[in-house]
């Protein structure tokens, strides 16, 4: 038996990134994202096997509300607030990239009768293997929001770019056997 199987399901989790402030709704995912028609490979059959670069992000559900407190925040932040004049424009949704596939790994627990809760590396007697235990790193998702600043052209009418950013606005870890692969045809 496969120690992935008995391995526990990590939560996803999010945690944002200034300029948003740390009460910003954070979007729902998709239950199920693979249901949404992709050709994919999931979960233990996908671990370590596939490139990072075929991993499909997660869907994330990002409303007009997110879209209009995202840029509020970046314009009330004294480092984003635009010159006078000048206007920021976000590149909506936000795009997820996979900074950090996750993994599952087997590790052996050894401890004595007299530490039966907790291994002690200082013990004699916590030599032999008790357990084989599945430990869980979650895979790692970065949500970036490419920020553009446009100028007034000065004749009164349009603007022209000035700087484009892609800034990480929230990262999202969930269990590796959760991250779809697009299948390599």
């Amino acid at each position: 038996m496969d120690p992935r199987d008995d391995a526990p399901v990590l939560p996803v989790q999010h945690q944002v990134h200034r300029p948003l402030p740390s009460t910003f709704p954070v979007p729902e995912l998709a239950a199920d994202s693979s249901s949404s028609g992709r050709h994919t490979r999931r979960g233990r059959e996908a671990i370590g096997e596939l490139p990072e670069e075929l991993a499909l992000p997660p869907v994330a559900h990002w409303s007009e509300d997110h879209r209009r407190l995202m840029t509020d925040s970046f314009l009330t932040s004294a480092a984003w607030a635009p010159d006078e004049g000048a206007t920021l424009t976000l590149r909506w949704p936000p795009q997820a990239h996979l900074d950090d596939p996750g993994d599952i790994t087997e590790c052996t627990v050894y401890w004595c009768r007299e530490h039966a809760s907790a291994f002690d590396p200082v013990c004699l007697d916590c030599e032999g293997p008790l357990a084989r235990v599945p430990e869980v790193t979650p895979a790692v998702w970065r949500w970036v929001v490419r920020v553009e600043t446009w100028l007034p052209t000065g004749t009164g009418s349009g603007s022209v770019l000035d700087t484009v950013q892609d800034v990480h606005v929230m990262t999202t870890t969930m269990d590796p056997r959760h991250v779809d692969y697009r299948r390599d045809t």
